[in-house]
C-alpha cells in the first residue's frame, strides 16, 4: 500500500516519497536510499510499534542482513533528523521488539494524515565490505556511509587523464568502501602508489606503532614496534619499496626527524633532522621536499628540497614572521611543488595554496580562495587539480576539496557532517585512503558526589536556574535540564555557533557565530529568537556576562586578547594590552585569573579595574598542566582541572588560602569544557576523546 500523499510533514521536515528526498526547512538532507526507505516505513506507521522483522523485510526484502544493519540505519535516520536516543522527538526504541515513530505526521496544509505501507523503489546502492570491522558494526558503518553519501551528493573525482574534462564528475556508478580494522587511534595513513598496501599509525596502551596492511588479502604486518614516540608524515616511495615517516619523541624537547624503512619492515634509517611537517617525494624518488620552521622573525618557515638521502639541502622559499607552511607535494611532472601556507594566529581565513617552481623558486597562487587551514594536499594523477582537506573557519569540520590548477576554482567534495584530516591517492586515482576524526565527547554533571553522563557536546555553561546550555560539534546550541530531559535546540542553520553564555536574568544567551563571515559575539533570546550581532570589529567567543548583565567579556579569535563589549553592542574595549592565557573572569567581574609561565605555569589573579596583580597561585606538582579554570559563585575561589598526562583532577583554591585542595578525580580522557553550577551546586564538564578511523575507497572511476 502506498502513501496516501506524495509528501508528509513532521516537525521541521518534509518527506517527499515521489522524489525520494527529505527536506529540513526546505533544504535537502543528505540521506541514503535505505535510510530513506526505513524512515518512510516508520512514518507510514506513525504512532504504532513496527517490529524489527517487518522493518527488515520492508528495507532489505531481497537480502539477508543482521540486526546490526537495522540498528545502524536507525542511527542514520536519527542523525539525519537530529534525534536523540534517550530523549527522542521522532523515533522511540521499544527494547527487544522494534521502533515507533512518535511525532505527529501531517499532509502539507491538511493536518494529520494516517499513512499505510511504503513502496520500495530504490537503485544504485552503495556497496560495502562488512567484514573488516572490529568495533560494533553500527558505529563503523555509520561513519562510512556518511562519508560515501557526502561524496556521492557532489561528485568525487574530476578527470584523471588529459582527455577528460576536469570539470566533469566521473563517478557515476556505485563504488566499494570499507573501514580498515584499526583500533580507532590511527591519526595518519597513506596508500601505496600501486594501491596494494596501506600504512597507518596506531596507538594502544599509550604507545604508538606503524602497521602495513595488504589491502586485497586483509593481512596486517607491524613494521615499526610500539614506542613512546609520536609518528606522523607517512609517505611511500614512488617505487613502493620504502616507507618514510617522521618520529618525534614525546619526552623532552627533541626535534622531529625523518626516517626511511623497507616497506615490509627492517631497521629504520635516519635521513635528516628538524622537520616541522609532512614530506614529499619526487616522481623519480631522487628528491624530497619538506618544511622546517625556525619561528624567527626573518626566517619563520622554509620550504626545502634535498636529495632522497637528505643531502644537498636547498631553500626554495622562506616566509615572514607568523606565516606557516604546513605541507608540500611534488607535482606529477616533478617540476613544481604545491604548498599550503598561511597564518594560524588569525580567526579569519588566511591559508591558501601556492605552486613553487623547483628550478627558479618562482611562486604562483593556484587559487584566490582562502581557508582557515589546509592540511592534507594531493595532486590528481594528471596534474589538472589538487585534492586537499581544509576548514573554512575555526572550529569547523575539515572537508575534502578540489581546486583546478588552471582556473583556481575550489569546490567542496564532501558536504556531510564528517570531518577528514588527511587523504592520499594511488597513482591511478582509483583508490583513496582517508582518515576521519570522530568526536566522542559527552557532558558530565556532578552534584552531591554523583555524576550523570549525558549526550555529546563541545562546550557547556549553566543558566542561573540550573539548566545546561551547550553547543555541539556541528555548531548548534541546545538547552536541557541537568538530568538531560527537556532537551531543546536553539539554533538550526548552516553557521557555526559555539560558546554560549547566559545572562543572569536568564532572558538572553550570548554566543559566538560566524554568520557574518568571521566569528563575532551575538545575542539571542533564551528561546533562540531575536538574533543580534554585538561585535563588528574584533570578534571572538564570550567568556562571561557580568552580574549586572551590562557587559560581555570575550576572547578575540584573531589575537586571543581579552575584550569587553556592552550587552547592547557598541564599542569593543581591550581589557589588557597583553595576551592572557585562558582567562577566567569572576562572576562579579572584579577579578581576572589567567595562567602565565614563570619557569613553571602559575595562576595570576588581577583586578579588572586597575590591572594590578593581587595574588600569584601555584598549582599541582609542577608536572601537571592546567586545562580549564572557573570561579565559584563567591568570586573568591578558583576551580581548575589539572592533567597529569594520565589523569584529570579537579582542584579548588581560595584566595584566602595558600594551598589548593583536590575536589574530584575526573578520569584520564581529555576535558574540553568545564563550568561551575549556580550557587556552587555542582559542576559540569565535557570529557571524551577523538577516534581516528581509516577508510579505503576503491572504484573511483
Amino acid at each position: 500500500m502506498l502513501l496516501e500523499t506524495q509528501s508528509v510533514e513532521f516537525g521541521e521536515f518534509l518527506l517527499d516519497s515521489r522524489e525520494k528526498v527529505l527536506l529540513r526547512a526546505g533544504k535537502p538532507v543528505s540521506i541514503t536510499p535505505k535510510t530513506f526507505l526505513l524512515l518512510q516505513t516508520l512514518v507510514e506507521n506513525h504512532g504504532h510499534l513496527v517490529e524489527k522483522d517487518k522493518l527488515m523485510k520492508a528495507v532489505w526484502a531481497d537480502s539477508f542482513v543482521e540486526d546490526g544493519n537495522l540498528t545502524f540505519t536507525i542511527g542514520m535516520v536519527r542523525k539525519a533528523l537530529g534525534d536523540d536516543t534517550h530523549h527522542p522527538r521522532f523515533i522511540e526504541t521499544v527494547p527487544r521488539r522494534g521502533y515507533r515513530f512518535i511525532a505527529p505526521v501531517n499532509q502539507p496544509g491538511n493536518g494529520i494524515s494516517p499513512v499505510g505501507a511504503a513502496e520500495q523503489s530504490l537503485s544504485n546502492p552503495v556497496v560495502m565490505n562488512a567484514d573488516a570491522r572490529k568495533r560494533p558494526s553500527g558505529y563503523f558503518v555509520s561513519v562510512l556511509l556518511v562519508f560515501i553519501l557526502g561524496i556521492l551528493a557532489t561528485g568525487i573525482w574530476y578527470a584523471t587523464n588529459s582527455n577528460r574534462n576536469p570539470d566533469a564528475a566521473i563517478l557515476s556508478v556505485p563504488f566499494n568502501a570499507e573501514m580498515l580494522p584499526t583500533s580507532g587511534n590511527s591519526r595518519h595513513a597513506v596508500i601505496s602508489p600501486d594501491g596494494k598496501y596501506a600504512a597507518y599509525t596506531d596507538e594502544t596502551g599509550g604507545k604508538q606503532n606503524i602497521w602495513l596492511r595488504q589491502l586485497e588479502q586483509s593481512e596486517n604486518i607491524q613494521i615499526v614496534p610500539p614506542s613512546d614516540d609520536y609518528y606522523f608524515g607517512l609517505a611511500f616511495s614512488n617505487s613502493g619499496d620504502s616507507l618514510f615517516f617522521i618520529r618525534k619523541p614525546t619526552a623532552g624537547h627533541v626535534l622531529p626527524a625523518l626516517y626511511r624503512i623497507a616497506t615490509f619492515g627492517g631497521v629504520p634509517v635516519r635521513i635528516l633532522d628538524n622537520l616541522t611537517g609532512p614530506m614529499s617525494l619526487s616522481p623519480n624518488d631522487k628528491q624530497i621536499s619538506f618544511v622546517r620552521c625556525m619561528f624567527k622573525k626573518d626566517d619563520f618557515c622554509s620550504l626545502i628540497v634535498a636529495e632522497w638521502d637528505g643531502g644537498n639541502e636547498r631553500k626554495l622559499l622562506t616566509t615572514p614572521n607568523g606565516v606557516h607552511i604546513y605541507t608540500s607535494q611534488f607535482s606529477p611532472d616533478g617540476k613544481n611543488l604545491a604548498i599550503s601556507t598561511g597564518r594560524f594566529d588569525s580567526d579569519a581565513d588566511d591559508f591558501t595554496i601556492l605552486e613553487v617552481n623547483i628550478e627558479t623558486g618562482t611562486e604562483r597562487a593556484i587559487t584566490k580562495r582562502k581557508f582557515f587551514d589546509i592540511r592534507s594536499l594531493r595532486w590528481l594523477p594528471n596534474g589538472t587539480g589538487l585534492l586537499f582537506t581544509s576548514k573554512e573557519y575555526k572550529d569547523g569540520k575539515s572537508s575534502i576539496w578540489l581546486v583546478s590548477t588552471s582556473t583556481g576554482d575550489a569546490v567542496p567534495l564532501t558536504k556531510d557532517a564528517g570531518s577528514y584530516s588527511n587523504i592520499s591517492l594511488d597513482r591511478s586515482g582509483n583508490k583513496m585512503i582517508a582518515v576521519q576524526p570522530v568526536s566522542d565527547f559527552k557532558i558530565n554533571v556532578s552534584s552531591g558526589g554523583e555524576t550523570k553522563t549525558l549526550g555529546n557536546a563541545r562546550d557547556l555553561t549553566f543558566s542561573n536556574d540550573g539548566k545546561i546550555v551547550y553547543s555541539t560539534f556541528n555548531g548548534e546550541i541546545w538547552i536541557a535540564s541537568r538530568d538531560g530531559s527537556e532537551q531543546r535546540q536553539l539554533t538550526n542553520n548552516s553557521f557555526g555557533e559555539w560558546s554560549p553564555r547566559v545572562s543572569p536574568d536568564g532572558r538572553s544567551i550570548y554566543f559566538s557565530s560566524n554568520e557574518s563571515g568571521t566569528r563575532h559575539v551575538w545575542r539571542m533570546n533564551s528561546d533562540g529568537t531575536n538574533r543580534v550581532q554585538l561585535t563588528t570589529t574584533v570578534g571572538g567567543h564570550p567568556e562571561l556576562v557580568t552580574a549586572d548583565g551590562r557587559y560581555i567579556y570575550y576572547v578575540s579569535g584573531s589575537n586571543e586578547h581579552l575584550y569587553k563589549v556592552s550587552s547592547k553592542g557598541g564599542q569593543e574595549t581591550a581589557v589588557h594590552d597583553k595576551k592572557l592565557i585562558r582567562p577566567a573572569i569572576s562572576p562579579d567581574g572584579s577579578l581576572i585569573a589567567y595562567f602565565f609561565l614563570d619557569k613553571e605555569f602559575k595562576i595570576a589573579v588581577m583586578r579588572a579595574a586597575d590591572k594590578q596583580i593581587i595574588k600569584i597561585l601555584r598549582y599541582g606538582d609542577g608536572k601537571s598542566f592546567a586545562q580549564q579554570m572557573a570561579w565559584s559563585a563567591d568570586s573568591r575561589t578558583l576551580n581548575f582541572i589539572l592533567d597529569s598526562g594520565s589523569q584529570n583532577t579537579l582542584w579548588q583554591h581560595s584566595l584566602d588560602e595558600e594551598i589548593p585542595r583536590q575536589i574530584a578525580n575526573l578520569g584520564g580522557e581529555e576535558i574540553r569544557s568545564f563550568a561551575i553550577a549556580p550557587s556552587d551546586s555542582g559542576f559540569g564538564y565535557i570529557r571524551g576523546k577523538w577516534n581516528y578511523d581509516v577508510v579505503l575507497v576503491t572504484g573511483l572511476h
